[in-house]
């Protein structure tokens, strides 16, 4: 799934957001007791981000939309760790690539 800009939210307030992301599910295994066991994980990248306050920490709420029909529309949503490489640039667009990584439940 891809889409075009995400929404980053810390204490209900947004912080930043980023742009052209892309998930999509891997599904590495382990071995136990012989059997092979998969592990699906999201990976999510996306290619630039802005930031309109300094975060508190790694952590975020996030909301990925796609434009569908000529509208935003909200694909998915939850909480993600990303290591942003900036955090001291307000209010500019920050060409970097980041890996986003969810948090808490894996699919």
């Amino acid at each position: 799934m891809e889409g075009e800009i995400g929404v980053l939210y810390q204490d209900k307030k947004q912080v930043g957001g980023f742009y052209r992301w892309d998930t999509h599910v891997v599904a590495p295994f382990t071995t136990v007791d012989a059997w092979k066991v998969y592990i699906p994980r999201k990976v999510i990248i996306a290619i630039g981000y802005w930031l309109v306050e300094i975060p508190i920490d790694n952590c975020f709420d996030a909301e990925f939309y796609a434009v569908k029909d000529g509208r935003l529309v909200l694909m998915d949503a939850g909480q993600v760790a990303i290591d942003l490489p900036d955090t001291r640039t307000l209010d500019r667009r920050l060409d970097a690539p980041l890996n986003i990584k969810w948090v808490g439940v894996e699919y």
